[in-house]
């Protein structure tokens, strides 16, 4: 009988968003085989003044080719969306996380994945 372990992974994007502007973040690839649980994603868009929402999406994918995983808007609060999606590696695929600025002003919106990545078979 064999063991499986899990270890947690959380990937933290917080970096400042210019006005109106996108920010992409990439995660690194997942490896051949390597499975990842994502549990929950976390967004928090820092309330500046002017009730602009931010924007939040995760996608997984490569290149040209993503798929929508999930995302929404906020505007100065915190969201949580539960997942529990397994993704494998394929050594090609990563997540993208895209922070969507609305505001006129800079922001840092704060974007979480929470993750276990499954360890052993």
């Amino acid at each position: 009988m064999s063991v499986i372990t899990r270890e947690r992974v959380l990937l933290r994007y917080d970096s400042s968003v210019p006005p109106t502007t996108i920010g992409i973040d990439l995660t690194p690839i997942l490896p051949i085989g390597e499975t990842w649980q994502v549990v929950r994603f976390i967004f928090a868009d820092p309330n500046n003044g002017d009730n602009i929402s931010a924007g939040f999406q995760v996608d997984y994918g490569s290149g040209g080719t993503w798929e929508f995983v999930n995302g929404g808007y906020l505007s100065g609060n915190t969201s949580e969306i539960i997942l529990n999606k397994t993704f494998t590696g394929d050594g090609i695929k990563r997540f993208r996380a895209i922070r969507n600025n609305l505001s006129a002003s800079a922001k840092t919106p704060l974007l979480i994945i929470e993750a276990f990545k499954r360890l052993g078979d």
